[in-house]
């Protein structure tokens, strides 16, 4: 369940009775006035459905936090990817932070374990500082040097990373990289705040070229106040009513908006995860 409530205060509707001084255009200006957080509501809960899907692909679970749910119930839900599936470096301490461990020894070994259990693949997914030590690692570098025909000392800082990740990545038969730098929106107290990054941003992944989730959802909206010390609106006989309980009330229109919402993996074999931050000897496990 997913919830967002913004304020509509004092400030806002003196606002808008200025508009309508100014009379030039105040349907619009109105309605954009009074819908802008509807809009971000919307927007925020369309922007947390992201933050689970790309959590999701990218760790194999949806987990809820003092991070990205500070007003609701921690949980985690596991999406059921594969053991097989969740890689590591492939060593016993050594990393991607390491100038002497090859990364592309782990993108090949992700697309042979898409191989062997016949997935078809489409891209790679990661951060764009993941992809950065990608292109820039002295190994990378170097492997790019051998097929661009270069002297083992070349200089090659001039040179784009894209020419130099399209001439590794052909050359090795890997596939496309695709930047995912996503930040939700979450909702604290009423305002828009962003969350942490939704990707790992130490995890790599291959996607298959066949839908991985489901998503289920049914979206109400509700407009509430728990509030009694506050003025509140309702529609009755298609009419909009102003209920005021004091004199003193606090001139003040809360909207919410609530989903039920949960991608669900149709496919949960259908992603290969890397960790880049992490190593072991048999490269299994994030």
């Amino acid at each position: 369940r997913i919830g967002h409530a913004f304020k509509m205060e004092a400030t806002d509707i003196s606002d808008i009775i200025k508009m309508g001084i100014m009379g030039d255009g105040i349907q619009k200006y109105y309605l954009k006035k009074v819908l802008d957080k509807s809009t971000a509501q919307v927007i925020g809960i369309h922007s947390r459905i992201n933050d689970m899907v790309f959590q999701g692909l990218s760790t194999g679970k949806i987990i809820f936090d003092s991070d990205n749910n500070p007003d609701g119930i921690p949980y985690e839900y596991d999406l059921k990817v594969p053991a097989a599936n969740k890689l590591c470096c492939k060593h016993a301490t050594k990393k991607w932070s390491d100038d002497d461990y090859s990364p592309l020894s782990d993108l090949k070994r992700m697309v042979e374990v898409a191989k062997k259990q016949r997935i078809s693949y489409s891209h790679f997914e990661m951060t764009q500082a993941r992809f950065d030590r990608l292109v820039s690692h002295p190994l990378t570098l170097a492997q790019y040097r051998i097929f661009a025909g270069y002297s083992a000392d070349a200089p090659v800082a001039n040179i784009g990373s894209d020419i130099v990740w399209e001439s590794v990545r052909k050359n090795l038969g890997l596939p496309f990289v695709v930047i995912v730098d996503e930040m939700s929106m979450i909702e604290v107290d009423g305002i828009p705040t962003v969350s942490s990054s939704s990707f790992a941003p130490t995890n790599v992944i291959l996607r298959g070229s066949n839908s991985f989730y489901d998503l289920y959802n049914t979206i109400p909206l509700n407009r509430y106040d728990n509030n009694p010390a506050t003025i509140t609106t309702a529609i009755e006989n298609e009419m909009i009513v102003i209920q005021k309980k004091f004199q003193s009330d606090p001139i003040q229109e809360k909207v919410g908006f609530e989903a039920m919402v949960m991608p669900v993996a149709k496919n949960p074999k259908n992603v290969i995860i890397l960790n880049t931050d992490k190593a072991a000897s048999t490269g299994l496990g994030i």
